[in-house]
C-alpha cells in the first residue's frame, strides 16, 4: 500500500477551497443607506443582480419569487400590485393608505399601493430586506422592503436591441445606448411589450381580456463635477393599457357557452362608465413619471449623500366583479397622487 500523507492533502484541499472563495465575485448592497457587502449586512437580504436578471431572463416583478426566499409578487395588473415578505402582504386596497412593505425606486420612496409597480429592465440590482425595516426605511417597511436600482451610466461607448416573441403574439422590444467621457455620461434604456389576451370576449368581438400593452423609457445622467462630487439625474416615464382579466362568473354562463375559466368569456362594460370616461371600458390606463436627483460626495471626513425625487402617477382600472355581461358589480377605479 503506498504511503499517503494526509496532513499534505488536507492542506491542498483547504488550499483549493480558499482560491475558489477568492474567486466569487462580492455582492454589494446599500441596504443600510452605505455600501457593504452582502454578508456583513446584519440582516436578512436577498440580491439579485443585473448578470442573473439576464440570465434568468426575469421581465416581470411576479417572476422575483422563484428567487428570493420568503418573497411573493403579485401583479396581474399593473395599478393593483400585492407584495408579500414572510406571509404578510402589502395589500391595501385603499390608495391613500400607506402599505406594510416599502418599495423603494433608486433611494425613493415609491410604496404606495397604485404607485408602486415599475417595469424590470435595465436594473442594476434588486434587494429584498426581510422583517421590520422602519428605521431605515420607514413605517411602511414593517414587514420589510425591497429596493430597485437601475443602470447608471457609463463612459464605454454602446447600444444594443432585442426581440422577443412567444405565444398569444407576444412582441417585445428591449433597447440600451450608454456613452459618455470621463466629466459626462448619459443612457437610454427603452421597454415596449405588447401580447394579446388568453380569454375570448364574445360581447366585444377582437378583443381579448388579460392582454398587455406597456411602454417604458428611461434617461438617466452622471457628473463628475470634480474629483470629490457626483451627481446623477434618472428620468423615467411608464405607460400600460392592459385589457382587464377575466374574472369569468362560474355561476353565470355566458350566452351559448359555459362556465369553464378557459372558455370565452361576456364581459361588455357598463354604459354608466362608458359614458363618464369615453375609453375602452375594459382597459386599464395607467401613467407613471419619475425624477430622481442624486448629490454624493466628500466633505472632510464625512461621505454625503443627497436624494431629491418626485413620482407622479394617474391610472384608471376597471374592474368587472359579477364576471357577466350583466352590469351588477361593475366598478372603475381612478387614482392619482404625487
Amino acid at each position: 500500500m503506498p504511503f499517503v500523507n494526509k496532513p499534505l492533502l488536507l492542506l491542498l484541499s483547504l488550499s483549493a477551497i480558499n482560491s475558489a472563495y477568492a474567486n466569487l465575485e462580492e455582492i454589494l448592497v446599500t441596504s443600510q443607506k452605505r455600501e457593504q457587502t452582502l454578508q456583513s449586512v446584519p440582516f436578512s437580504v436577498s440580491a439579485i443582480d443585473a448578470q442573473t436578471l439576464d440570465a434568468q431572463n426575469l421581465r416581470n416583478l411576479n417572476q422575483l419569487h422563484a428567487f428570493v426566499p420568503g418573497l411573493y409578487i403579485s401583479s396581474t395588473e399593473t395599478s393593483h400590485p400585492t407584495y408579500s415578505i414572510r406571509g404578510l402582504s402589502s395589500g391595501v386596497p385603499s390608495a391613500q393608505a400607506s402599505a406594510r412593505i416599502a418599495i423603494y425606486l433608486n433611494d425613493a420612496d415609491i410604496s404606495r399601493n397604485r404607485s408602486s409597480h415599475i417595469e424590470l429592465h435595465d436594473m442594476a440590482r434588486i434587494e429584498v430586506i426581510k422583517g421590520p425595516q422602519s428605521t431605515l426605511f420607514g413605517t411602511a417597511a414593517s414587514a420589510g422592503a425591497i429596493a430597485y436600482y437601475t443602470q447608471p451610466p457609463s463612459e464605454e461607448a454602446y447600444s444594443s436591441i432585442s426581440f422577443s416573441t412567444g405565444n398569444l403574439n407576444l412582441f417585445e422590444v428591449r433597447a440600451v445606448a450608454n456613452g459618455g467621457n470621463d466629466t459626462l455620461q448619459a443612457r437610454l434604456a427603452i421597454l415596449s411589450r405588447d401580447r394579446d389576451g388568453y380569454i375570448d370576449n364574445s360581447l366585444r368581438k377582437g378583443q381579448e381580456l388579460g392582454g398587455i400593452d406597456r411602454a417604458s423609457v428611461r434617461p438617466s445622467f452622471r457628473w463628475h463635477i470634480n474629483d470629490d462630487w457626483r451627481a446623477d439625474l434618472v428620468l423615467s416615464h411608464e405607460n400600460s393599457g392592459d385589457t382587464i382579466n377575466p374574472n369569468k362568473s362560474s355561476l353565470v354562463p355566458p350566452a351559448g357557452g359555459d362556465t369553464s375559466a378557459f372558455s370565452a368569456a361576456a364581459i361588455s362594460g357598463s354604459p354608466i362608465t362608458s359614458a363618464l370616461f369615453p375609453r375602452n371600458a375594459l382597459t386599464i390606463d395607467r401613467t407613471t413619471n419619475d425624477i430622481n436627483l442624486q448629490f454624493t460626495g466628500e466633505l472632510g471626513d464625512w461621505s454625503v449623500s443627497t436624494l431629491s425625487a418626485y413620482r407622479e402617477f394617474d391610472s384608471i382600472t376597471p374592474f368587472d366583479g359579477d364576471g357577466s355581461q350583466a352590469h351588477a358589480f361593475e366598478l372603475l377605479e381612478q387614482a392619482s397622487g404625487q
